[in-house]
């Protein structure tokens, strides 16, 4: 075979290689845009857009007067959507909108979701949270039941069970440059107001943080 002859059937085949490639390509790119199109289909039309006839309306909006709304209780975020918060000013004081699934979440004391929206959860079926710290819990006492470098203490808010007892970071002083607290917003983010000092009441309450 001359080499112009092998030169054409080489062209020839390339052609053919690259014309299926690029059926292939936009084969696959409709396929894309269907499945995309049937997923919205099957997701139901964004708020704002004309209902009715068949047509219903996305998750957490219902159809009045021919166009979706969202439901009572949902917010509309702009983009079609209808959550229960689409930022952190839709939830209640104390409140954040966690993003991935827009629930309005206590990242302060939620031992679900302890100081931040994913993979916070506090390990133990019974610790708590703690100003965004996960505390253990299951103390017995001032040195019962607790593990080296912590020490268990009861906590003081106002807003806990009465004699709920944590474990915190051992060693602290409890010195004047030790922070005085009445209760958990007293202290800094992951700490928590403890009876750890000693003396009268209130003058005992110092800012501590929890072993996780």
């Amino acid at each position: 075979m001359d080499g112009s002859r092998f030169d054409q059937l080489t062209r020839t085949f390339v052609a053919t290689i690259s014309r299926r490639r690029l059926v292939s390509a936009l084969a696959a790119g409709a396929a894309g845009v269907v499945g995309r199109e049937e997923e919205a289909a099957a997701a139901g039309k964004k708020v704002g857009t004309t209902c009715g006839n068949g047509k219903k309306c996305c998750k957490g909006a219902t159809c009045k007067n021919t166009t979706c709304r969202c439901r009572a209780g949902r917010r509309d975020c702009g983009d079609g959507r209808c959550e229960k918060c689409c930022a952190s000013r839709d939830c209640p004081d104390g409140q954040t909108c966690c993003q991935q699934d827009n629930q309005c979440v206590a990242l302060l004391t939620d031992p679900g979701r302890c100081g931040r929206c994913q993979n916070s959860r506090c390990p133990g079926a019974t610790d708590f949270c703690i100003n965004g710290e996960c505390a253990t819990a299951g103390c017995t006492g001032v040195t019962g039941g607790c593990i080296q470098g912590c020490v268990c203490h009861d906590r003081v808010d106002a807003g806990v069970p009465t004699g709920e007892t944590a474990r915190v970071e051992f060693p602290f002083s409890c010195n004047e440059s030790t922070r005085r607290c009445q209760g958990d917003d007293d202290c800094d983010f992951r700490e928590g107001c403890f009876d750890a000092c000693g003396g009268s009441s209130g003058a005992s309450n110092v800012c501590l943080r929890p072993c996780a």
